[in-house]
Parts: structure tokens; sequence; C-alpha cells
């Protein structure tokens, strides 16, 4: 029952940041809550990994998280109103997989950045969270599970024997944005069924 407002923009770049917050801003009012969620990944090889690939990665995965983050936490503090900031990451912020290395490495900034976030803001009653989902019944894993044998590799890697389903990480988003979660900041909250669990087994 709600309203959406489309807005194309590389949030790695700060002037399309303001875009787009300009445009939020002019349709909604206000400014409740930010939830940066945008990542790209792609195999990666240490020994042939060009820079710029790894640039890209890096732009797209963190530096979008902190350009968005600084334009919503400088408009709640000039306008004196509280705010949520909820990041997704990864649990392979947590996993060592050389084949997906710069994903890794930027996803494991994402939880740093969220601690250092959470300190700086906290004075401006602006919490800033994390979100760590392991396998998402959704987007790429549903194209991956296509194909039966490599649908039952990943299936046997989830100790629940499933996969997440979205609106699983959307409540947990839904409740890190409530009020019910109000003393909550510099936390990274794991969904990933026991996943990281078994790895470490």
């Amino acid at each position: 029952g709600g309203k959406a407002l489309a807005v194309q923009a590389d949030v790695s770049n700060s002037a399309d940041v303001d875009r787009l917050f300009d445009a939020a801003l002019g349709a909604a009012g206000t400014l409740g809550v930010l939830v940066n969620n945008v990542a790209i990944t792609h195999p990666d090889d240490v020994l042939t990994l060009p820079e710029e690939r790894w640039d890209r990665a890096f732009d797209v995965n963190l530096k979008s998280y902190f350009l968005c983050s600084q334009r919503a936490a400088r408009y709640w503090s000039q306008e004196g109103l509280p705010g949520r900031i909820v990041n997704i990451g990864s649990i392979d912020a947590e996993l060592p997989l050389p084949e997906r290395l710069t994903y890794c490495v930027s996803k494991a900034a994402v939880v740093a950045l969220t601690r250092n976030l959470a300190l700086s803001l906290a004075p401006y009653r602006i919490n800033v969270t994390c979100v760590n989902p392991g396998l998402v019944a959704a987007g790429m894993l549903e194209r991956a599970m296509a194909d039966e044998a490599r649908h039952r590799e990943m299936l046997g890697w989830q100790p629940a024997g499933r996969f997440a389903r979205p609106e699983e990480i959307a409540d947990a988003v839904l409740y890190l944005a409530s009020d019910a979660a109000g003393f909550i900041t510099g936390a990274t909250l794991t969904i990933d069924g026991g996943r990281l669990l078994e790895h470490i087994r």
C-alpha cells in the first residue's frame, strides 16, 4: 500500500548521491531510515586481479555506503532529528573465499565502517547497524539453483536445510530500523541458518 520513488544514480559518486537524496527528500519531505544495500561481485584471482576491478569493487561495496551515510547523517544532524542506518553486508565478511577476494574484503570493511559510524554518530542520536545475510533464495542464488547439482551442493552447506527467505532479511532490517531497537548501535546481526557455525566445525 505504500509508494516508491525510483532514482537512477551511481552511489559511488558524491554528486549522484546528493541528487538522489534531494529527490527523496523532495518526494517524502523527510528521511527516517537509510538502508545501504548495493554490491557487485565477480570471480577474482589474486595473481591477475586488475587494479581497476579492485577499485570498482570498493567504490560500489564500501565507498557508496560511506557517501550515503554521510549525506543522511548531515541531514539528520542539521535538522536535529534522530536517524537509523542499516548496512547490508554478507557472511562472506567472515569467510575466506579466494575466488571472491574483493567481495569478501569489502564486506568485512562494511562491518568496520558500521562500528566506526555508530561511535561517531551516537551523540547525534543516529544508530548504525549491519545485517550479514547468508544464502538467500532470491536473485543470483535463484539462477544458480537452476543447476540441480549446484543446488544440492549449496544446500549441503546449510545446517538448517534451506536458504533464507527474502522476507526474513527484510524483517530483521525493519526491526533494526524501528524504535524497538532504539538502544542497538554498532551491532552486526548474522542471518545464515547456522552456516558460519558449520563452516568452522
